[in-house]
C-alpha cells in the first residue's frame, strides 16, 4: 500500500505542480499507519483473547482431574 502511494504521488506531483498533493499523500500515509496500528493492536488483544480461554479449558480439566482421583480414593 505505501509503495502505491509513493508511485501515485509521483504521477500526481508531475501532472499537478502544487502542495496539494503533498499534503493528500501525508494524510494518505498518516492513515494507512493509523490503520494498520489499528489492525495490529485488535489481532493482538484477539489472540490474547483466545489464549486465556485455552488457559480455563486446561484448568477446568485439570480440576476435574483432581476431583475425580480424589473421589477414586
Amino acid at each position: 500500500m505505501p509503495i502505491m502511494i509513493v508511485l501515485l504521488t509521483f504521477i500526481l506531483g508531475n501532472l499537478f505542480q502544487n502542495d496539494a498533493i503533498n499534503n493528500l499523500v501525508c494524510i494518505a500515509l498518516i492513515f494507512w499507519v493509523l490503520c494498520y496500528c489499528i489492525n495490529a493492536f485488535t489481532n493482538d488483544s484477539k489472540r490474547l483473547l483466545l489464549y486465556e480461554d485455552y488457559i480455563e479449558v486446561i484448568e477446568g480439566i485439570l480440576e476435574s482431574r483432581k476431583i475425580s482421583e480424589s473421589n477414586q480414593i
